[in-house]
């Protein structure tokens, strides 16, 4: 094989083995805390356009992370919007519902 071959097969070799643990973790909650602020993401778009529609934390948890914030609920069953420590439901039909635990 040639140089160039080799050190291309290298570099591919290196780059999927530091990947490789990073792509696998299956932890659907992720979180950064900078300056005593914090960012959350639970879940992903892969897993929505991989058809993933289930919950995988209930409200009262996801309460717990913060007072605001975008996403859906379980199923689909509408659009979440989190302001100002309340949270609602906007359903399909348009009627926006306030959510309880």
């Amino acid at each position: 094989m040639c140089k160039i071959l080799k050190s291309f097969l290298l570099i591919i070799t290196i780059t999927i083995i530091v990947i490789s643990p990073v792509s696998c973790n299956r932890s659907y909650l992720w979180k950064s805390v900078t300056n005593g602020e914090s960012l959350v993401q639970v879940s992903t778009i892969d897993a929505l356009l991989n058809g993933v529609y289930d919950g995988v934390i209930d409200f009262k948890s996801l309460k717990e992370y913060g007072d605001f914030g975008i996403g859906t609920f379980d199923r689909l069953d509408g659009e979440m919007i989190g302001y100002d420590n309340k949270f609602y439901q906007i359903k399909s039909d348009g009627k926006v519902y306030q959510v309880s635990n």
